[in-house]
């Protein structure tokens, strides 16, 4: 198994998101989704979000104006209890002058190791925060291909990436190779010359993965990612039963790495309405995710936080991610992922 420091080395992006020209964050999974763009959902910040409004507000939170993060959490379903990885935690807290230092100390701690820095708290505010981790390793290293892999975005743009995947190569364990990852449905163009590529395609990428799964999924996408997810749910549904790789089919799929920082600005200013405390208004409101994925594994994690200042001839089948597609990763026993991106475009995949 890879070390999880050395397999987040070198991210194709590491900073701030507004350095970013073609990739959103959003806060919940049924903001808008543009197609044409990288679209990043990560559960932290909802989270933070919704322990705010049940331990220390007492309901939802309101806002004197309106906004498309404001708009997407409050018309956004409750996280399921069972949606979150192992390694997580979230708090929210009336900061005060007695208490001020221990939860200062509290959240650094629960910061060490992520993305975003240290989050300096005052006395007579309000503060959230969530962070989650997960490292899924494969069994079995992919193949990393040696050519590259010409990656058309929504637009019509192709660039160059790095890619990994399996194809009928002789090498040891090939086999067992061949039987990691599971293709969940297809749905193929017709065959020309002994060869033929899927239309769409959903695979898991590690089939005995545990507790998490990683799927990748070539797919129209929907309006939100929310809708995209539920009709990568209906897809599977009708593919029946799952199958494994046939030793002439070929997986191609890009490697992505990135650390990136988000402020929702759109929130940063806002006043909350009909809450106890004193005229309070959102004063950070942050989240920062790091996302690798490569023939080595899956490594996502996230954290996030928020403060409130009150006055205050066998047919050879190729299924190739060459083009935008989606990703999540979420404990397999769960209906819900803690991690979900639209990879609209080239941005944050390994160049060539």
């Amino acid at each position: 198994m890879a070390d999880q420091h050395a397999f987040l080395a070198e991210p194709v992006f590491n900073g701030d998101s507004c350095e970013l020209a073609g990739t959103d964050v959003v806060a919940a999974l049924n903001a808008p989704l543009n197609w044409k763009r990288n679209t990043i959902w990560a559960a932290a910040f909802e989270t933070a979000w919704r322990k705010l409004e049940t331990d220390v507000i007492g309901g939802p939170i309101r806002l004197d104006r309106g906004g498309v993060t404001h708009d997407a959490l409050r018309h956004a379903p409750p996280l399921p209890d069972d949606m979150l990885p192992e390694e997580s935690r979230s708090a929210a807290h009336y900061v005060d002058a007695h208490n001020v230092a221990e939860i200062q100390a509290e959240l650094d701690e629960a910061l060490a190791g992520y993305l975003l820095p240290s989050v300096p708290i005052e006395p007579n505010s309000l503060l959230a925060y969530a962070v989650m981790k997960a490292w899924v390793p494969f069994a079995l290293p992919y193949l990393d291909f040696e050519r590259p892999l010409e990656f058309q975005d929504g637009p019509g743009k192709s660039a160059p990436v790095r890619s990994f995947g399996l194809w009928d190569k002789n090498i040891e364990k090939i086999e067992e190779l061949r039987a990691q990852p599971r293709l969940l449905y297809a749905d193929y163009m017709p065959v020309q010359n002994h060869q033929r590529h899927a239309r769409e395609f959903i695979v898991d990428l590690f089939a005995d993965s545990a507790p998490c799964q990683i799927v990748i999924a070539c797919v129209a996408p929907g309006s939100t990612l929310a809708g995209t997810l539920g009709g990568v749910e209906e897809k599977i549904k009708r593919g029946r039963n799952a199958k494994e790789f046939d030793y002439l089919d070929i997986l191609q799929v890009p490697e992505i790495a990135f650390g990136i920082v988000h402020s929702f600005s759109d929130l940063e200013g806002a006043n909350l309405l009909g809450t106890r405390f004193d005229r309070p208004y959102i004063k950070t409101a942050l989240e920062g995710i790091r996302f690798q994925l490569d023939r080595n594994g899956a490594f996502v994690d996230a954290a996030a936080v928020m403060v409130a200042a009150c006055a205050g001839i066998m047919t050879t089948t190729y299924f190739v991610a060459n083009r935008p597609f989606l990703i999540y990763v979420k404990n397999r026993a769960s209906k819900h992922p803690f991690f979900v991106m639209w990879v609209g475009n080239a941005e944050l995949i390994r160049k060539w």
